[in-house]
């Protein structure tokens, strides 16, 4: 049953990280044609794909809940909230400075990451004993989360 899961599981990152590789790829082409419009678009699409993927995260652990996962699932609409926020803090943005921008997305996306190892932390010493489906895909998938520091090195080289 537990290797089912873990299939499953792979599957779903696997997925993710063709989604991933996708949205890098339109927002180099993007940068290549070097027009503010499209790169902001671009960036506002990275985002809401990240959103979609965790209200899809939290729909799968709503089928599989424990008692003592409640607290994780707060955890997780909280950042879902924050996500929200980003996307909203985009779109203000596009009317503002292009510089000024730049800096609050890196800020943001620094502190969504530091959120991500925060909670890994306290999974992993919550649930030594076997791996779940409640371990988050950000921080238990490597690939992903190498996707997003690629988008951070991305938005900071726009700058130069």
């Amino acid at each position: 049953m537990e290797e089912e899961e873990d299939a499953h599981e792979d599957a779903d990152y696997d997925n993710i990280n063709d989604d991933c590789a996708r949205y890098m790829m339109i927002i180099m082409m993007m940068m290549k044609r070097r027009r503010r419009r499209s790169m902001l678009i671009s960036m506002l699409l990275f985002m809401l794909l990240l959103l979609l993927l965790l209200m899809e995260k939290i729909m799968m652990m709503m089928m599989v809940m424990r008692r003592r996962s409640l607290l994780l699932l707060l955890m997780m609409i909280i950042m879902m909230m924050m996500m929200m926020m980003m996307v909203v803090v985009v779109v203000v943005m596009m009317m503002m400075m292009m510089m000024m921008m730049m800096m609050m997305m890196m800020m943001m996306m620094m502190m969504m990451i530091m959120i991500m190892m925060m909670m890994k932390k306290k999974i992993m010493m919550r649930r030594r004993r076997r791996r779940t489906t409640t371990t988050m895909m950000m921080s238990s998938n490597p690939n992903f989360k190498n996707c997003i520091y690629q988008h951070l090195i991305l938005i900071g080289t726009m700058n130069v």
